[in-house]
């Protein structure tokens, strides 16, 4: 993964509102307006506003899909976690969180660091 001279540095939180279903989602991708059209990511951290109190969701995050086929990590600890790597996306590709068994009302938030341009 190359990156031109012009990088800088990715820091793109977001986050949703747990339904009394207890499921949130949350998209996040490169785009003009978040000022860059590709995202070199060196980590997705994921939490909810109650770490580690009971009930505990699990989160599942996707590329570009939310079914098996753009699988990227599931934690049975959606309530804080992070996962590590290296994964170059461009305008038009998202990462999609879904958090499950959360307690409505929780806040479930994404957040991706790494580069840009």
């Amino acid at each position: 993964m190359t990156s031109p001279a012009r990088t800088a540095n990715l820091h793109e939180p977001s986050s949703a509102v747990a339904t009394a279903a207890g499921v949130a989602t949350v998209s996040l991708g490169p785009s003009d307006r978040r000022g860059g059209t590709t995202w070199s990511i060196d980590s997705l951290i994921w939490q909810t506003n109650r770490p580690g109190v009971a009930p505990v969701p699990r989160v599942q995050i996707y590329q570009d899909h939310a079914d098996p086929s753009g699988s990227l990590v599931l934690s049975y600890d959606g309530s804080f976690g992070q996962a590590v790597g290296d994964l170059e996306i461009s305008t038009g590709s998202t990462i999609i969180a879904v958090w499950t068994g959360a307690q409505a009302g929780d806040i479930c938030t994404l957040t991706i660091t790494g580069k840009r341009w």
